[in-house]
Parts: structure tokens; sequence; C-alpha cells
């Protein structure tokens, strides 16, 4: 069968990249300075291991799941990772590991041999151990920072969500108020006051967040902005640039950096209480979401990463808000996962998922968009995907 004949020679390939580390690093290097081919390949080796598995291995698969996750944070609270990249390249031998954690030579022995069958560590010898990729990867604090807030958030929430949804009767989830982290770990108390009163959480979820942003396509870089703003030195004081709850204003500041014509005339919206970092020609406007947009007339709006948080109402609303305050060459640009309407993704549609579960809101389609902007008053008239796992810009002007 050729088809197989093909598949052996690939497996024998794929075989001597990840037993050859110069290559192997190589390859990631290149990989990481192409992100549209970094995950073309983890698409596909994702999909051909699911469709050609066997019902065994699925199965196995399945009750193993939580597993890596498990040996991951034992690791980082033993330091082992840690200890290893700050020994390499010379090997460790597992009892030495095993005094420093203050732990049992035989478990320490067993917790590496697991590490090193799934590309923690690299095993040297029966009993010796040393850093590998995966051990410097584990060993990054933003890596530590999403196993801390998987381990003791995430997983638990996921894990409460069939019974979380047998609770509502198996609708889609609406209500902020009562989600499947208010059902299981928040017990009543939303994701963000959870983490307000455990800084713990909000530190490793906040760097988390932000490293994740850090690796995504920067969305200036190849986005015209110019087009829909006046970007020349002018008298007219007219806002060009409006970021809509903005946090501490670290976009408006590209924008300034990048068009810097644009000083004085760009604002940062947020509530009150929201951390705002002071910074030359750019000011801060104190609001609140559902009630109606103090800044009128601006060129463009930007809302990035605010409407995932909401249910379509809740969407509805802040949309019609700036509707509301919009002149005619207004646009409102929105920065958003789209999910395609087939042939989805696995990192969009696990986000959807995560949003459903931790705020009764969710990552949407192409067609759901489209669909929350006309009920809104509006109609997108450009769509631009600037990064591969879907973040996108929609360009919206009124109906």
């Amino acid at each position: 069968m050729a088809e197989l004949a093909k598949l052996t020679a690939t497996v024998a390939h794929l075989e001597q990249i990840v037993h050859d580390d110069g290559l192997c690093d190589r390859l990631h290097e290149g990989l990481v300075a192409d992100a549209q081919l970094r995950h073309r390949v983890e698409e596909a080796l994702r999909r051909a291991n699911l469709r050609l598995q066997g019902a065994g291995s699925i199965s196995e698969s399945l009750a193993t799941t939580g597993f890596d996750l498990a040996i991951a944070h034992i690791g980082c609270q033993l330091n082992i990772w840690t200890t290893l990249v700050i020994q390499a390249p010379t090997a460790v031998e597992a009892d030495a590991l095993a005094a420093t954690a203050g732990v049992d030579g035989a478990l320490m022995l067993r917790l590496l041999r697991y590490g090193a069958a799934h590309d923690m560590v690299k095993q040297v010898d029966r009993t010796t151990f040393r850093a590998s990729k995966g051990t410097e990867r584990l060993a990054k604090p933003s890596v530590k920072d999403a196993i801390l807030v998987s381990v003791d958030m995430l997983a638990p929430m996921a894990l409460s969500f069939p019974a979380y949804l047998e609770s509502i009767k198996r609708a889609e989830p609406d209500d902020p108020n009562n989600t499947a982290w208010t059902f299981s770990i928040g017990k009543g108390q939303d994701m963000f006051a959870y983490m307000a009163a455990r800084p713990l959480y909000a530190d490793a979820f906040n760097r988390h967040m932000t490293f994740l942003q850090e690796n995504t396509v920067p969305w200036l870089h190849n986005f015209p902005l110019e087009q829909y703003m006046d970007v020349n030195k002018t008298e007219d004081r007219r806002v060009q640039f409006c970021d809509v709850a903005g946090g501490n204003g670290h976009q408006a500041l590209n924008v300034v950096q990048k068009y810097p014509t644009l000083e004085g005339r760009v604002v940062v919206q947020d509530r009150p209480d929201m951390t705002f970092t002071q910074h030359t020609g750019v000011e801060h406007v104190s609001f609140d979401l559902f009630q109606p947009n103090p800044t009128k007339g601006a060129r463009v709006y930007y809302l990035r990463h605010i409407l995932h948080d909401w249910p379509d109402e809740q969407g509805r609303t802040i949309l019609t808000h700036l509707r509301a305050v919009m002149e005619n060459d207004s646009v409102i640009i929105v920065n958003e996962m789209v999910i395609r309407d087939v042939d989805t993704r696995h990192y969009s549609t696990s986000f959807d998922i995560s949003m459903a579960m931790g705020f009764a809101a969710k990552e949407r389609t192409d067609h759901e968009w489209s669909a929350l902007f006309t009920s809104a008053g509006l109609k997108r008239v450009d769509l631009v995907e600037y990064d591969p796992r879907g973040m996108s810009l929609q360009v919206l002007t009124p109906q």
C-alpha cells in the first residue's frame, strides 16, 4: 500500500528529528520566526494523531489527560525543572534531585521517567537526567504561571462543567452571575473577584495573559490604521483613537508611538478603579461599558478582547452605546478571535469553551459576529486575520 509506505517514511523522518537535539533546535528557531508555519505543523500533527489513533489509544489518552499537568505542577513545586536548567548541560542523578527536593528517591525516579517519556526532561541513563528544551520551557515563569492557574482554577472548573450544564438544564450559558466557575470554585463569586482576594492567582493570571498577548502577532504591524484616522499634524482636537475598556493604556501607547502626530487626540476609557499608566499624549477617561459613552465622534473606537467576555445581550448593549456616538466617518475596530464556521481550529474552540465555563460568554464564529453587529445597527466592512490562531480585526460602520 503506497500510502502506508509514505507514512512509514514520514514517521522515520519525524523520529530522526525528535532524536537529534541540534536539528530540533534549528527547526524550533525557524518555526518561532514563522508563526503561520508553526501553527500549521502543530495542527497537522495534532489532527493526524487523533485520526490515526485506535480506540484503545483514545481511551488511554482520555484516561490520562490530566497526568501531564499534574507532573508538570509537581515539578514546579519541587523545583525540579529549575534545578535541572541551572545544572545544564550537566546531568543530575535522581537521588541528588530527591535529596534537594526532600522527597523519596524512588518517587523522584518515577516522576523523572514520566517526564522523560513526555519530553519534559532528557534521560541519560537509568538514573540520570538532564534538562531538555521541554525542561527549559517548564522552568519559564510564564509557563509556571499557566500551570498554577490551570491546576487550581481552570481544571477544577472544567471538570465541573458537565454538572453545571445539568444544573441549567443543558441550556447555553448566558448568565455571567451563574457560570461553571461560580458553580464550582467561585461559590457564587466571579473569577475576577475571586482573584482580587487572592493575589497569588491574580498575579499569575495577569502575567500569563500578558505573555500570551506578547506572543501573538502584533495587530498594528500590517494593518493600515491610518486609513481610518487623520494622522496629519493639525489643530483639530477631535479624538482619532478611542481605546474602549483599554486597561492600562498599552494599546493606545502603541498607536501614539507609531503615529506621533496623534498626541493629544488619543483616549483610553476604563473603570475609575482600573490602574492606568500615564502616557504622553494619551488621555484617560473614566466610563462604564454599560452606560452611554462619554467620548463622542471619535474616528476610531477600538475594542480588544472585550466582547468575548460577554453574552450577546450585553455585547449588543456595548456596541449600541458606541453606535450612538459615532459620526458618519467613524468606525469601530473589533480585535477579537473569529472562529471559522467550518474546519475550526483547536486553539480557538478551546478558548470558546473556556469563555463559556468562566464567564457564560463566547468566542464567536464569523456568522455569529455578523449577527451581533447587525443587531446593534452596524455592518462589517472589512475582516483581516492577522494571527494564525484566528485573531482578527473587524471594521464596522453604521448601517
